[in-house]
C-alpha cells in the first residue's frame, strides 16, 4: 500500500509540475513596452553601438536605458501626443539618468521621429541618421 501511495504521490507531483512549470518558466507575456523597445533596437542598430560605447567607456558602471515615457492619448489635441508613443533613451547612472534622445514611434505605422533639440523639431529616422553621421 505504501508503494502505491508513493507512486501516486510522485505521479500527482509530476502532473502538477507539468501544468504549473510551463506557465512559470516557458511562457512570458510580451508587453507593448517590450515590443516597442525591441522594435527600436532592430530598426536603429546605432543604439547597440551606443550601448557598447557607454559600457566600455564607463567600465560597466553606466548602461543605456530605454523606456516608454508616454502612450498615445486619443483625447489630446496635439498630434504627437495623440498618435505616438514617446520613447526615452539615455544613460543609466547609479544615482541618476542622463537623456540622450527623445523619439516618437507611431502607434499604427511604427514611423519613428527623433527630437532634434537644436532645431526644436521632430525629424524622421533617415534625416536623423544623416545629421548624426560621424
Amino acid at each position: 500500500m505504501k508503494k502505491v501511495i508513493v507512486i501516486f504521490s510522485i505521479l500527482f507531483i509530476l502532473m502538477s509540475v507539468s501544468y504549473v512549470w510551463p506557465s512559470l518558466v516557458f511562457t512570458a507575456e510580451i508587453t507593448k513596452s517590450d515590443e516597442l523597445i525591441n522594435y527600436l533596437y532592430k530598426e536603429v542598430p546605432e543604439l547597440n553601438k551606443l550601448a557598447n560605447e557607454i559600457e566600455k567607456k564607463s567600465k560597466g558602471a553606466v548602461r543605456l536605458i530605454i523606456y516608454v515615457a508616454g502612450e498615445p492619448n486619443k483625447n489630446s489635441q496635439n498630434r504627437y501626443d495623440r498618435e505616438y508613443y514617446a520613447m526615452y533613451v539615455g544613460e543609466n547612472h547609479k544615482t541618476h539618468n542622463v537623456n540622450i534622445y527623445w523619439l516618437l514611434i507611431h502607434k499604427d505605422t511604427k514611423e519613428m521621429l527623433f527630437h532634434d533639440i537644436a532645431e526644436e523639431e521632430y525629424i524622421p529616422l533617415k534625416v536623423w541618421r544623416s545629421r548624426n553621421k560621424k
